[in-house]
């Protein structure tokens, strides 16, 4: 028969919960005790008794003495102008008492409300002064309570200097700068503005007022027609000489420069327009001229075949940058060679540079040229690719040279009789040989000639091509073989088949590793002890009726199945 379980009573198991609870809390109360000091107050100079933890220990009881805080103050804020109001911020002072002393520089501000004011019970205070007349350097302000000694505190007040800000502080003539100052006595007029000793012709300075602050903002205009160097800028406020401020504008150099936008290349298609930029920086002028100059000469014999200019662009603003073009054509290179008639096998030079003319000073600023450089022709060969054996009748054919400015580059072959055979024109597209293809079935030789049409002149070479005749032969290099896996069959009817018989196979398998990993023999768990064994039976093994008793089935065996 079945065990009884063991019963337990609820209520045990909550009185143990909180047992536990309150001796926890008991033991972390007992950790927490600890000897508490109370401050005296710092006006009393008293100090605080604190019992031993027991009354058994012998040592002797602990004195515990309040901080002392040290006096600060702080203002707000801690740089400004003469007559601006500062805030005054006092802690660590003794407690309720008065501000006996206040002082700004060992003087007591002729407006303030600090000698007025009494801490509260933390021994702070708060009060403002305004800042007296006084030169412009770092100030002490002094505060000092009733109790005099140490219940003092000083903080520093800075006066600064009268400056201004100049934006750009460099520039070129002509140019609007702004004008930043600070520092001058608060709410009076700036009397005098000056640009190197004399008042700009335009310019908003002298009629400004400082603000609360003591700050100002204007603007004026370069003056025209000044040469690169340094200039005094200057501001005077209404208090004259402790009130003025001064700052160096400086005038750049003028700066020119050019370059190619597009240049000389190999292999150019006339007519051509070189086209490049001039750009001019910090111009020391009210107005200017810009003249460009482009010279082409002979880089052996060092001589200038033709000399170009282009000019009257004026320009009324410091800066500036400007495209020109030129256009090279056959006239233009006709005119270098008639200068120059080496030109025609010499290395062409061309060069450009820019000047920058003041109009009102005739001061003028030259740019640095920019070179570059050109071979005009070489000798002209005829390249040939052909034929092949695969195509006995048919002529690759490109043109080499070396040369700018080509109108065309013409190729004439002709028949053994004189007749023109084949004409085609191989100039190059920019750096990459032009091709074409010649047939050509009848024996013989082919003269040619192969000339180079440039803007100076005409090159030309000859030569002869030999056909061989020959019938053209075409062939099928085309195979064809019956790769399938299975003979007689198409590769996709026997990729079919095989990939039936791939699946029947590969369930096989599977059916087959199933039965080994998973039919193994099945076993019984083992008898439990609350579980009952069967009570044996006594079967007839013919007509598989049970008995109670082995006497039982002997007697039905005799008697219905005749068994002894």
């Amino acid at each position: 028969m079945d065990r009884p379980m063991r019963q337990t009573r609820p209520g045990v198991g909550v009185v143990l919960i909180i047992l536990g609870l309150v001796l926890a809390f008991s033991v972390g109360a007992a950790m927490s005790v600890g000897p508490h000091s109370t401050a005296g107050a710092r006006a009393s100079g008293a100090s605080a008794q604190v019992a031993p933890h027991s009354a058994a220990s012998s040592s002797p009881a602990a004195t515990i003495h309040p901080a002392v805080a040290t006096p600060t103050l702080s203002l707000t804020p801690s740089t400004g102008v003469v007559g601006i109001t500062v805030t005054v911020n006092g802690t660590g002072f003794t407690a309720s008492t008065a501000i006996a002393t206040f002082d700004f520089n060992t003087t007591t501000p002729a407006t303030q409300t600090c000698t007025a004011q009494t801490t509260n019970t933390y021994g702070n205070f708060t009060c403002t002064f305004v800042v007296p007349a006084h030169v412009p350097s770092a100030n002490n302000v002094t505060a000092i309570g009733a109790d005099g000694g140490a219940d003092n505190a000083t903080a520093v007040f800075t006066i600064p200097e009268p400056a201004i800000a100049l934006t750009p502080s460099a520039a070129a003539p002509g140019t609007v700068v702004a004008v930043s100052g600070s520092g001058f006595t608060r709410s009076t007029a700036i009397t005098t503005f000056t640009f190197n000793g004399a008042t700009p012709a335009l310019q908003s300075c002298n009629v400004q007022t400082s603000s609360a602050f003591g700050k100002f903002a204007c603007s004026f205009v370069a003056p025209l027609g000044l040469l690169p160097g340094p200039y005094t800028v200057a501001a005077v406020g209404s208090d004259g000489v402790p009130d003025n401020a001064t700052a160096v504008f400086t005038v750049p150099a003028t700066g020119v420069s050019v370059a190619w936008v597009t240049g000389v290349s190999t292999y150019t298609v006339l007519p051509y327009d070189l086209v490049f930029t001039v750009s001019v920086t910090n111009a020391n002028i009210s107005t200017f001229s810009t003249q460009l100059w482009l010279n082409v000469s002979d880089s052996i014999t060092g001589v200038t075949c033709v000399s170009n200019s282009i000019s009257g662009l004026v320009v009324t603003t410091s800066a500036l940058t400007e495209a020109f073009g030129l256009v090279v054509d056959t006239t233009y290179f006709t005119n270098v060679t008639k200068a120059c008639p080496d030109f025609l096998s010499d290395t062409g030079t061309m060069t450009i540079s820019a000047t920058v003319n003041n109009a009102t000073n005739g001061v003028a600023s030259a740019s640095a040229s920019k070179t570059t450089s050109w071979v005009l022709a070489t000798p002209t060969s005829l390249l040939m690719v052909g034929p092949t054996a695969g195509a006995p009748t048919t002529y690759t054919l490109s043109a080499a040279y070396t040369s700018q400015y080509v109108g065309k580059v013409q190729l004439s072959i002709f028949t053994p009789t004189g007749g023109l055979a084949f004409s085609t024109n191989l100039r190059w597209n920019g750096t990459t040989p032009t091709t074409a293809t010649w047939l050509e079935a009848t024996a013989g030789l082919y003269p040619y000639t192969l000339s180079v049409f440039a803007a100076f002149g005409t090159y030309s070479s000859s030569g002869s091509i030999a056909v061989s005749g020959s019938t053209p032969v075409y062939y099928n290099s085309t195979q064809w073989a019956n790769t399938s896996f299975i003979p007689g069959l198409s590769s996709g009817a026997a990729g079919t088949i095989l990939l039936v018989v791939g699946l029947i196979i590969g369930m096989i398998v599977a059916m087959v590793v199933g039965r080994l990993v998973w039919g193994g023999p099945k076993t019984t768990g083992p008898a439990q002890p609350w579980s009952q064994k069967p009570a044996a039976t006594n079967t007839c093994s013919v007509c598989g009726q049970s008995f109670t008793t082995p006497e039982e089935l002997a007697a039905h065996s005799k008697s219905e199945h005749g068994m002894q």
